[in-house]
């Protein structure tokens, strides 16, 4: 795999990024995922990683989420990027969002030896500044966004050179990642079902320690497209999505996306 390598200054040091190469794995647009769209410039890009365009928009990238410790680094690296090159714009929906931002997908020119549009959300990712977020509007782009997470965490890129999957049996990081985007990875103990959710549990005391709280809409839906939950005992599962514990450590979770299965 090719890469275009960039050098920029954040947080008093350098920071390289990766970005373009060859195929979907190194960012570039990849026919499974969203393209396309009009043409837009950059103004400037705030702490929540939104894009503020010159006509006035807000453009909110969909399926990635800043990252605690790298929200300047990310910033500096689209800064860096967009402000100096055209982009390209895809809206998924045309209704702006409760905080008056539009979701949105960008594209832009990677520069370099690496020619065509690059997405800017799999560029973050590709250097590990962020983590993808489950969201129904990129289900088409899913497949590659964690791809890109799972080559920068084997790589040790930006995050990933201190942070970690969350194990469940670890109180101190489950309290430090609280109320924030996680990803919690284990072996699966035992299933049980409640009135309104299956509880996916990662230890066998009881109903203490972590679970992931599955939605019966989503179990029904999965047990008709043949995949049972309870046949997944003894087996590694990522459980990715907010963390609670108002009533226990746990994830709510309404879609596949926020599963990731080892294979047996």
């Amino acid at each position: 795999m090719s890469l275009t390598k960039w050098g920029l200054i954040a947080g008093g040091g350098l920071l390289w990024v990766w970005i373009g190469g060859a195929g979907a794995a190194a960012g570039i647009v990849s026919p499974g995922c969203l393209s396309g769209g009009e043409a837009a410039q950059l103004a400037d890009v705030d702490e929540a990683l939104d894009l503020h365009l010159r006509d006035g928009r807000v453009v909110h990238l969909p399926g990635v989420a800043a990252a605690p410790g790298r929200v300047t680094d990310a910033r500096t690296l689209l800064r860096g990027w967009l402000l100096r090159t055209p982009m390209l714009v895809r809206v998924l929906r045309s209704e702006p969002d409760r905080w008056g931002r539009t979701p949105a997908l960008a594209f832009a020119e990677a520069g370099g030896s690496s020619p065509g549009l690059v997405s800017v959300s799999e560029a973050l990712l590709e250097a590990g500044l962020v983590l993808a977020r489950p969201d129904a509007d990129i289900d088409p782009c899913w497949a590659d966004y964690l791809s890109l997470e799972d080559e920068a965490r084997r790589t040790g890129r930006g995050l990933w050179a201190t942070r970690h999957m969350i194990d469940p049996q670890d109180a101190t990081a489950l309290q430090a990642n609280a109320g924030a985007l996680a990803i919690v990875e284990g072996r699966l103990a035992r299933v049980h079902a409640g009135r309104a959710r299956l509880y996916l549990r990662f230890s066998g005391d009881g109903g203490t320690g972590f679970a992931a709280a599955l939605a019966l809409p989503l179990v029904r839906r999965m047990t008709k497209g043949g995949q049972d939950p309870s046949g997944w005992v003894g087996r590694n599962l990522a459980v990715r999505g907010l963390l609670d514990d108002r009533w226990g450590w746990q994830i709510d979770v309404t879609s596949l996306q926020q599963l990731r299965l080892d294979p047996p």
